[in-house]
């Protein structure tokens, strides 16, 4: 079974920092909380089929927050669906990250 590498729910005011993933299946971080920072973490997918399956690539975002202020900066993702994503919540900052060969939008935002 494929899951993330770190899911989060109802876990507030964490810090990760400095983890590296390396083809994961779904995202490095999943933070379902508030007030959480992710920062200097590395994520390289999959840039082929993941093994044992028919998937290609790493099916989902590289990092995904929803709630509110949460901070995704300086992070470092390659070969990833989805990359960054800020659902619902509000003043959510993601900045200075490195996006490469992302397959969809770089970050994506929706409240």
């Amino acid at each position: 079974m494929y899951v993330q590498c770190v899911f989060t729910s109802n876990a507030n005011n964490c810090t990760f920092t400095s983890n590296t993933a390396i083809k994961p299946y779904e995202k490095i971080f999943y933070i379902n909380a508030s007030d959480n920072v992710v920062e200097n973490n590395v994520c390289i997918g999959n840039s082929g089929t993941i093994p044992g399956t028919s998937f290609v690539g790493t099916m989902s975002d590289g990092i995904r927050v929803s709630g509110s202020r949460n901070t995704v900066r300086e992070n470092y993702l390659r070969y990833t669906s989805g990359i960054s994503s800020a659902q619902g919540g509000t003043a959510n900052v993601i900045s200075g990250n490195t996006l490469l060969n992302c397959g969809q939008g770089g970050v994506s935002i929706s409240g």
